[in-house]
Order: structure tokens, then C-alpha cells, then sequence
């Protein structure tokens, strides 16, 4: 993962599907559990656990109660990926931890 670029979020609730092309996502559970919907199967990861989602994999977030999870990724990746969406989409220059 070059040049990766960290950010500390807090997850509740369902993420956009989506995929990046060409970068690898990087998910490590802090507090609480996630999942990670992929094509082929769900990833549940609990506080300590570690899930690199592989470029160009289709995905989506979600999280029954408040997780904290740090995620690394490429600096300057939309975190909605390829599409923009109206009310998930960080701005651009939004600055991270």
C-alpha cells in the first residue's frame, strides 16, 4: 500500500457498495465489530483484528453498534470509490488524523 494514508472513523450503520480500482483497503478494528460484505462472503472482525480488502474488490461496510476502526488507504482515494454519492462522499481536501 503506497503512500497510505490513515483515517480513524467511527462505523454505525451500512455503507455505500463500491470498489477501488487499482488500491488496497486496509481495516483494523479498534472497539467493537464489523463486517465487510464482499462478493463471495462477509468478514466479521472484532477489536484487533486486521482485513485488507484487495484492489478492485467489490465491498461495503457496516456495523450493528458504534466500531471505531482505523483504515488505511492510498492518500487521496474517494472513499465511496469509482461513483460519487450525494451524502457519502468525503470532500475533496477533507483533512484526516
Amino acid at each position: 500500500m503506497d503512500r497510505a494514508k490513515p483515517k480513524l472513523v467511527k462505523l454505525e450503520g451500512e455503507f455505500v457498495d463500491h470498489y477501488h480500482e487499482g488500491a488496497e483497503e486496509a481495516f483494523f478494528c479498534l472497539a467493537g465489530e464489523m463486517e465487510i460484505d464482499l462478493v463471495e462472503e462477509i468478514r466479521r472482525l472484532r477489536a484487533g483484528e486486521l482485513f485488507v480488502v484487495p484492489a478492485g474488490a467489490r465491498h461495503r461496510t457496516r456495523a450493528a453498534r458504534q466500531a471505531h476502526v482505523l483504515i488505511l488507504a492510498p492518500k487521496g482515494l474517494r472513499n465511496t470509490g469509482a461513483e460519487p454519492h450525494p451524502t457519502l462522499t468525503a470532500p475533496d481536501g477533507v483533512q484526516t488524523i
